[in-house]
């Protein structure tokens, strides 16, 4: 079985193409995990008026304040409870398992709800996290349980990003891969063609980046279950951005088997979850790759939190050199204090005017 877990929030639209995209697929050997983290708008609301006009099975929850998520639909259902450790839970799932959170405490904080539903799940079973802003072709899960069969040892792998609007062109192999120096990460085949790549070029690819910091893509990452079990619970430090570079220094010393399915294929609304701003990202963006970038070095890498600051000063001094003054000061005072959230640093600093 292949576990499916989606994240939404205010994305309702996106979330909707991507549902449909999975239920479209001719394998149904899958099941899906749903969270809505807090949505402002209507889009917990939408996503059940189009649930409920499907033909499939799906299961309303609801987290409450005190950790219990409460079946919504059904009575006599069993409530759960999420105890401080995230354990996981015995539930029987339905073809699409729909969690309203009550907060949003970012992306790993979702991870970790959907994932504590899991407890019923085999060792053999997958966890397929994959982002709401995404398209899957019709024989995406065939696709995948043939690398698997053929793969039995990889227990953790990435598909082929291609972005949406440009659907021949790879926004991420599967993989990103940079220096934990610098904080500058890339991803794998960024900006190629899919169809110039073959078995050959990954492999000489992958053969050249063997020194170099990986990690599975964010947006689409594949674990066989007892992998998770390792990871589980993921790190909320950082609410969105450096999830996935966390995970990986977690099985750094599990000597993990990581692979890439590159005929798997995501179709990635970059930005689909954080819009652009201008010519650069917008100021969360900015947040919280500047901030997580010092968080994740300070934890795992502290010797190399030097380098870190003097990267992050040349981007400020670009950032002044093209006229964005507020992201510039932000940038600034994220290096003298990275520990709040976007949200608190925005009340902490109102003169800013972010």
């Amino acid at each position: 079985m292949i576990y499916i877990l989606l994240v939404n929030y205010n994305q309702w639209e996106n979330t909707i193409e991507c549902l449909d995209s999975i239920t479209r697929n001719s394998n149904h050997n899958y099941k899906i995990i749903l969270v809505d983290n807090a949505s402002k708008n209507e889009s917990a609301d939408k996503i059940i008026l189009w649930l409920r006009a499907q033909t499939i099975q799906f299961t309303l929850y609801k987290k409450e304040k005190d950790n219990t998520i409460i079946p919504i639909d059904n009575e006599f259902e069993e409530n759960i409870t999420l105890d401080s450790s995230n354990t996981l839970c015995d539930v029987e799932l339905s073809r699409i398992s729909f969690v309203i959170n009550n907060s949003n405490r970012g992306l790993a904080d979702a991870w970790n709800i959907a994932t504590s539903l899991l407890g019923n799940c085999n060792y053999d079973d997958y966890v397929w996290y994959l982002g709401s802003d995404t398209v899957i072709p019709s024989d995406t899960i065939n696709v995948l349980y043939s690398y698997i069969s053929m793969n039995p040892n990889i227990r953790a792998f990435g598909t082929t990003s291609l972005f949406y609007y440009d659907k021949e062109r790879i926004q991420c192999c599967g993989l990103g891969y940079g220096s934990s120096w610098l904080g500058v990460y890339k991803h794998l085949f960024q900006g190629k063609i899919y169809k110039e790549i073959n078995d050959n070029t990954l492999r000489k690819k992958l053969e050249s980046i063997k020194s170099k910091n990986r990690y599975i893509y964010g947006n689409s990452m594949i674990f066989k279950f007892d992998v998770i079990k390792q990871v589980f619970p993921f790190c909320v430090d950082y609410f969105i951005y450096y999830e996935e570079l966390d995970i990986m220094q977690k099985l750094e010393s599990q000597n993990i088997d990581i692979g890439i399915c590159y005929k798997c294929l995501v179709y990635h609304k970059e930005g689909g979850t954080i819009r652009a701003n201008g010519n650069i990202k917008n100021p969360l963006s900015e947040y919280y790759f500047l901030r997580n970038s010092i968080i994740f070095t300070k934890k795992y890498f502290p010797y190399k939190i030097f380098t870190i600051y003097l990267v992050s000063i040349l981007r400020i001094i670009n950032r002044i050199r093209k006229g964005y003054y507020k992201i510039a000061l932000m940038m600034i005072l994220i290096l003298f204090n990275p520990a709040y959230q976007f949200e608190e640093f925005k009340k902490r600093n109102e003169w800013l005017n972010l």
